[in-house]
């Protein structure tokens, strides 16, 4: 069985995935994204059991630059990864 998963920490204001998962501090996340500073394939990180991560960590002075139909857009290109 050849299942691929993404997990998307969406939760844009308290973000614990990264560290849940132990991989903090990762130059793109969900918020290069949803500004439009990077493609969603450069903020997929291979996690534990390799299944992959998209972290969020927006700063709180920075939400109102996230354009939310980025997340819907990016997430029609998820099942490639």
């Amino acid at each position: 069985m050849n299942i691929k998963v993404v997990v998307v920490d969406a939760d844009i204001t308290m973000t614990n995935l990264e560290l849940i998962t132990g991989i903090e501090k990762r130059k793109t996340n969900l918020h290069e994204v949803l500004v439009d500073q990077a493609p969603v394939s450069n903020a997929i990180y291979l996690g534990p059991r390799s299944f992959k991560i998209i972290t969020s960590g927006i700063p709180l002075n920075d939400i109102q630059l996230a354009k939310l139909d980025n997340l819907k857009k990016s997430s029609k290109v998820w099942p490639r990864y």
